[in-house]
């Protein structure tokens, strides 16, 4: 089980995050789905508002899986974030165009 929620982390970031494939969100995500970085809210309509605003501050972003850590069915991901502040950032921060790379840690 745990090798299977690992597969679907990287199927995740790799194609609903950096592809914005979101015809796969029922398929991914539970309809309960919370972002908690996200001001749009949860579910899968909170997601894809998301990732539209990401989009348009970043459209050439990209997240790289580091590690991945299951146990049980937790799925812990460390990843890397490069982009390009294309736009603006959250309604208020005007686009600087430059790149911009950041670590992060995600609990699924």
């Amino acid at each position: 089980m745990s090798e299977e929620n690992k597969e679907l982390v990287k199927r995740f970031y790799h194609e609903m995050v950096n592809k914005q494939n979101l015809g796969l969100i029922e398929e991914l995500l539970a309809p309960n789905y919370s972002e908690h970085l996200n001001p749009s809210g949860s579910g899968h309509e909170g997601f894809k508002q998301f990732v539209d605003r990401i989009a348009s501050a970043f459209p050439d972003l990209q997240v790289t899986v580091e590690d991945l850590i299951a146990e049980g069915d937790k799925v812990v991901a460390r990843v890397t974030i490069d982009a390009t502040h294309m736009g603006t950032f959250l309604g208020r921060i005007p686009a600087t165009g430059k790149r911009v790379s950041y670590g992060g840690i995600d609990i699924f």
